[in-house]
């Protein structure tokens, strides 16, 4: 069995990330959330989707043992029934309301600014492949750069 190694990383923010793997890592894709792209994101497709999932709920809650609901092969169980009722218990049964609520939740968790703090993306085992990586973060976060692991496991004496 292949002995394990804990990795670390400190961002430029101070967050500490660390990662145990057999591979033996070198360099991190570091990024940031882009803030502005997110709080774009709850747009009122986004309130309309949390509706429809509310909508659905209720109905799984109303529907009798068996019954098919839409495009459902099979009816809901009263597992389903149970789960459906006890979720509404806690997140109430106002669409409005609900849709209002995830929307509140949504940008109070994303927050203000332009960008979040610095975040490890990418563990990589060379410069090379981290370079390669960059690209599928640079659709989605800002800030996107390759940098050497900043505590490197301790080299084992000869």
């Amino acid at each position: 069995m292949t002995k394990k190694t804990k990795y670390t990383h400190v961002t430029a923010d101070g967050v500490v990330e660390t990662r145990t793997s057999a591979r033996p890592y070198t360099h991190v894709v570091v990024g940031r959330r882009d803030l502005v792209r997110e709080r774009a994101r709850l747009d009122a497709r986004w309130i309309e989707q949390q509706r429809e999932n509310h909508r659905y709920t209720l109905k799984q809650a109303a529907a009798e043992v068996g019954e098919l609901l839409d495009e459902r092969i099979y009816g809901v169980s009263q597992g389903e029934r149970a789960r459906a009722n006890a979720w509404l218990e806690t997140h109430g049964r106002n669409t409005e309301q609900y849709a209002q609520d995830r929307y509140n939740a949504a940008m109070a968790d994303i927050g203000d600014g332009i960008k979040g703090k610095e975040q490890v993306l990418q563990w990589s085992m060379s410069h090379t492949n981290a370079i390669k990586a960059m690209g599928s973060w640079l659709k989605f976060w800002v800030d996107v750069r390759v940098v050497p692991l900043s505590s490197a496991p301790a080299a084992k004496a000869a």
